[in-house]
């Protein structure tokens, strides 16, 4: 559900940087509690896939509570790194993840657990 794509940074004198790469992620999961979760619905001016209710219903999320049932009935390797299908705006990395990157000491990188995440805080 990911792929990586070698790329190029030009910098700001136009020198290159050839070491990077950008993730495609493209695994969606429908993984938020509808029941739990706060969330204003899409209208009829929201592009959304008209074609997909779970994601048409979904606009603003203000809290996100997931679906452990939806989660525990998938094999962990197939939900390591997703794009939550409730909002695309949303990657979800689970622990075992965030412990590796965390491991290169980033200082600039922040991980909130996705249930004491609010909207707003990013701010």
């Amino acid at each position: 559900g990911i792929q990586f794509v070698p790329t190029v940074i030009r910098g700001k004198n136009d020198e290159e940087f050839n070491d990077f790469y950008i993730a495609n992620i493209y695994q969606e999961i429908a993984s938020f509690d509808p029941e739990k979760s706060r969330f204003d619905e899409a209208d009829e001016f929201d592009e959304f896939d008209e074609a997909d209710e779970l994601t048409d219903m979904w606009s603003s999320v203000r809290k996100i509570v997931l679906d452990r049932a939806v989660l525990s009935e998938m094999p962990l390797e197939d939900r390591l790194v997703f794009v939550a299908k409730e909002h695309p705006g949303f990657i979800l990395y689970h622990k075992t993840i965030v412990d590796v990157m965390k491991s290169a000491n980033p200082d600039w990188l922040i991980f909130t657990p996705v249930e004491e995440w609010y909207s707003g805080m990013q701010m």
